[in-house]
């Protein structure tokens, strides 16, 4: 895996502390929607987003993504991702994993049975299309002005390695359902299913509301000695809305 320090882009998003740098490891309190028995909300954790909320909840700012525009009546959305991300492995990070996140797995049946519907327009398919490596454009089926919003939440992070996966459709690879069989798969869908089809995770229902504080541990100090957060701990909340708004006034 490249380190960190090589993985940084040209144009790092920098976040200005509140008051002062933090200490880092210890304990992390957050809260929890208690959504998928929040696990998306831990995978929001592992993973970023295009755009995030401010501290509002309701403003919608940069993340992965620089910059975005719309057309005149909201119905073409440019999306202009910082220059030099890198994927774990050294590879570059474009905007034709977005495309590919968009069209080969969202929009594939054969590996998302039901597409979620925040990422439709007028219930139907939106046009995704990497401009180029920096520039994704989305051009949408009627007026979305609300359309980034999605992008900001839990478990929505719209983008794929395409390096890795593309060999597996033989949209790139004609030989990609040979090389899936050659792992054990039925063909290069199923593959692509059991990577991406929404979760790593196996998600199961909330049957029942808690009255604890739930404790997940999710990072320690790695080989290396360099420090983490050594525990998650989510306050799991059935009134998410309400909560929230509440936590907002605070």
């Amino acid at each position: 895996m490249l380190p960190v320090v090589r993985r940084l882009p040209l144009e790092p998003l920098i976040i200005v502390p509140y008051q002062s740098i933090g200490q880092y490891g210890g304990v992390l309190h957050g809260t929890s929607k208690a959504t998928e028995s929040g696990t998306s909300d831990l995978l929001s954790v592992r993973r970023v987003n295009l755009v995030r909320f401010s501290d509002d909840l309701a403003t919608v700012v940069r993340n992965v993504a620089k910059s975005w525009d719309w057309n005149a009546d909201f119905t073409v959305l440019k999306v202009t991702l910082r220059q030099g991300h890198k994927w774990s492995d050294g590879a570059p990070f474009t905007a034709h994993d977005i495309a590919l996140w968009y069209n080969n797995i969202q929009m594939d049946r054969n590996v998302i049975e039901t597409s979620k519907d925040r990422f439709l327009s007028a219930g139907k398919p939106v046009k995704v299309e990497a401009l180029n490596d920096t520039t994704v454009q989305f051009v949408m089926n009627e007026p979305a002005p609300g359309y980034p919003d999605n992008f900001a939440q839990d478990h929505a992070q719209p983008f794929l390695p395409k390096h890795l996966l593309e060999k597996f459709y033989p949209t790139f690879n004609k030989d990609a359902d040979k090389l899936a069989q050659s792992l054990g798969f039925d063909n290069g869908s199923a593959l692509e299913q059991d990577l991406c089809a929404d979760s790593r995770l196996k998600v199961l229902p909330v049957t029942e509301a808690t009255d604890d504080v739930i404790e997940h541990v999710v990072w320690m100090k790695n080989r290396r000695n360099l420090p983490g957060i050594r525990d998650f701990i989510h306050l799991a909340i059935e009134q998410c809305c309400g909560a929230l708004s509440e936590l907002s006034e605070l």
